[in-house]
């Protein structure tokens, strides 16, 4: 009975670590670079298949930053504004956000979840965002107003290219398109 728990024991423990390796190894981790104002910070991201935000208009990918992520790049007044309890009424930041930081172009983006009936965003213009090494100039970012997971400070639904890897880089999103 005891060989037979080991057994079981290290059989469940290695599916659940090569599911956890794949997570970094298939391409779910992606290393982020967002540049705001001029100052640039670095964070992971989860490629989440399933997240369709888009920006309107344009239609291109947009990246969701959990709450606090840029607190390293973003002015002291616009990081007083931008807080957890007053992104969850994304609305009231445009006017003060405008007049705070206007490079940040502030708008609201809609957006639905699982078990949510849906709400809004309060997505931000970024000098750039690069995902794997691709650039994107003027790429949208919208800041959530909780955590979005553990070992992660993003959410990326976009197409991710890798070392010439397994995706095409997102249509609308090539070098010289600043939005």
């Amino acid at each position: 009975v005891l060989l037979i728990g080991a057994a079981g024991a290290y059989l469940l423990l290695t599916v659940v670590f090569r599911a956890a390796a794949r997570h970094g190894v298939g391409g779910e981790l992606l290393a982020v670079r967002v540049c705001v104002g001029g100052r640039t910070a670095e964070l992971t991201a989860l490629w989440d298949s399933g997240n369709s935000l888009r920006e309107p208009g344009s239609g291109r990918p947009v990246l969701v930053l959990a709450a606090g992520a840029l607190d390293q790049v973003l002015p002291h007044p616009v990081r007083q504004l931008v807080t957890p309890e007053a992104l969850r009424v994304p609305a009231e930041l445009l006017e003060p956000l405008a007049a705070a930081m206007p490079a940040l172009r502030p708008r609201l983006t809609p957006y639905r979840a699982v078990g949510v009936d849906g709400g809004m965003l309060l997505t931000i213009r970024t000098d750039w965002i690069e995902i794997c090494g691709v650039r994107r100039p003027g790429a949208p970012a919208a800041l959530s107003p909780s955590a979005l997971g553990t070992g992660y400070g993003a959410l990326w639904g976009g197409e991710v290219r890798k070392g010439g890897g397994r995706h095409g880089q997102d249509p609308g999103m090539a070098a010289g398109d600043a939005g």
